[in-house]
């Protein structure tokens, strides 16, 4: 696929054999199939931007749904990854427009809901889109989605059931354990052997054998099927780790641990469970603690905060640059110095130096960790590029340029932005100006006045002179519908945007959850993908987004 032009290389830096799939990548590798396979279908050429260029062929012959959502750096289902791939063929077959997608093939009968199910049970098990339970005679139920057969129980009795995203497990009174659905990982292929207790997840299972041995199966990408040596009570198995109890009591995660979720705590406990990316447990004494998850701001007294995709960072009142939540792959680890300010892209950060340099560490892909030399007085990461001001006023920007984020403009600017495919700040002068994709009308920033100015991954906002706010570009979840009032700071995001106004209070809107703020006074606000921080009026720094931790749970 190197030599036919698909990919631009094949070493593990130039095709990345281990990342994650996104549309982007996928808009830009059936595109260049479908120019192999029916030469000219596709210009991709247009405008200087492959990618741009790929989306809106692929949108005009019906096989993306819009130049957006084909160009951007989602993650990619495999459905959505089927029916690029049934759309080119359609095309390179001379078939012409692909037909609309036909009717989704009945899935067998499901059980019926629980409400509807009369019996009583002693344990019970919520899948992705089905759930299982043991009735009190060790019946197995499950009800709910039925596509794959993973609520189809079969006969027999049971002492112990895990339901997991397409498949189920359970153990027999016999001890034997016996799994069914979807085994494309060989998550339903149980092994045989005595077992006391099993958990089934996305694409591997586990269980614990009568001798106390954990046991897993499946897929294992992650090391979350390598299960340790020991003698263990109880196990719980996530998408990408896996959890147990130690016969001492003792919590062991191993696999993933992008978010802390396999940094299981000290302690002694009697149940756990691990979900995706976080992961929680029972003490002896009856308590629930839960760790991992986009994490809460650790404690301390901070002057500078930015709130990322999946991590934060925030420069405390001694200068030290400080990174939480998904930190892996070096984006967290910010490094030694004293910082004035500091910004959290998707999968790298940039800072200031006191002395005013740039420092960026994390993913560098495209380049966005390059930070040229210079002396800076404002920074800003984004997901694949960073743009940065000058004390001279210049405006700076370094990494991915499929869309011109990273032309910035001539002139003197004050304030910068970095977004997802795009670039604003404002000059001197005060004006507004935007650079980079336009999609949404993101990039069409209004005239007027401006002090602060925000770039999110679709939408842009920023505060006049009047201490009005404004916003343009997507707003689907009402996230452009900025509020009336008077604002000193603002922050755009992706389906949600924040601000403080004149009295200090942090105002959100968009979609819900995001936009659920503390009570309290603030100084500095940053909305990220999933959560937003704040800087309290003591210096404190403060996160929210729509995993709280309710009452009675401790996040540790």
């Amino acid at each position: 696929i190197y030599a036919l032009g698909i990919t631009k290389g094949t070493t593990d830096t130039t095709f990345s054999p281990t990342d994650d799939l996104n549309t982007a990548a996928v808009t830009l590798f059936v595109a260049r199939l479908l120019n192999k396979a029916k030469p000219g279908a596709c210009d991709l050429t247009a405008a200087g931007d492959e990618l741009a260029a790929a989306a809106g062929c692929l949108t005009g012959l019906n096989i993306a749904p819009g130049t957006a959502e084909a160009a951007a750096y989602d993650p990619t289902p495999r459905a959505q990854m089927a029916v690029y791939l049934i759309g080119a063929w359609h095309h390179a077959a001379g078939r012409g427009q692909p037909p609309e997608p036909p009717a989704k093939p009945a899935e067998p009968a499901a059980a019926p809901p629980l409400a509807n199910t009369a019996g009583k049970f002693t344990a019970i098990t919520a899948g992705a889109h089905h759930s299982c339970a043991i009735t009190t005679a060790g019946d197995a139920e499950c009800w709910g989605s039925n596509q794959y057969g993973q609520a189809d129980a079969p006969a027999g009795k049971y002492i112990a059931i895990g339901a997991g995203w397409e498949h189920s497990c359970a153990v027999t009174t016999a001890g034997d354990a016996e799994c069914w659905g979807r085994k494309f990982s060989g998550q339903a292929d149980a092994p045989a052997g005595k077992y006391i207790t099993v958990s089934a997840s996305l694409g591997h299972s586990c269980a614990v054998t009568t001798a106390g041995d954990a046991e897993c199966w499946g897929y294992n990408g992650s090391g979350q099927a390598d299960a340790p040596a020991g003698k263990y009570i109880a196990i719980s198995a996530a998408s990408t780790h896996s959890c147990a109890v130690t016969t001492t009591g003792d919590a062991e995660c191993w696999g993933a641990d992008w978010y802390g979720q396999a940094d299981a705590p000290a302690g002694k406990f009697t149940a756990i469970s691990a979900g995706s990316t976080h992961s929680c447990a029972v003490t002896t004494a009856g308590d629930a603690v839960c760790w991992g998850g986009l994490a809460d701001a650790p404690a301390g007294k901070f002057t500078a905060i930015s709130a990322g995709s999946t991590h934060s960072c925030a420069v405390s009142t001694a200068g030290d640059a400080v990174c939480w939540g998904e930190i892996g792959s070096g984006w967290g680890d910010a490094p030694a110095g004293k910082f004035t300010a500091i910004s959290a892209g998707r999968h790298h950060s940039c800072a200031i130096t006191t002395a005013g340099d740039a420092e960026c560490w994390g993913s560098n892909r495209s380049g966005q960790a390059d930070a040229p030399a210079g002396k800076y007085i404002a920074i800003s990461a984004s997901l694949g590029h960073s743009c940065a001001v000058t004390t001279a006023g210049d405006a700076e920007c370094w990494g991915y340029n499929g869309s011109g984020q990273a032309d910035a403009p001539a002139g003197k600017y004050i304030a910068i932005s970095a977004g997802a495919y795009y670039s604003c700040a404002i000059t001197t002068t005060g004006n507004a100006e935007c650079w980079g994709a336009d999609w949404y009308g993101q990039a069409d920033a209004p005239d007027g006045k401006y002090i602060a100015i925000s770039a999110g991954e679709q939408l842009s906002c920023a505060v006049t002179t009047a201490g009005d706010a404004e916003c343009w570009g997507d707003s689907r979840f009402g996230q452009a519908d900025a509020p009336d009032g008077k604002y000193i700071a603002i922050s755009a995001a992706s389906t949600h945007s924040c601000a403080i106004n004149t009295a200090g209070e942090a105002e959100c809107w968009g979609q819900g959850g995001r936009a659920d703020v503390p009570a309290g006074k603030f100084t500095a606000i940053s909305a990220g993908h999933w959560r937003s921080c704040a800087i309290t009026t003591a210096g404190d720094a403060v996160c929210w987004g729509p995993i709280p931790a309710p009452e009675g749970v401790t996040w540790v």
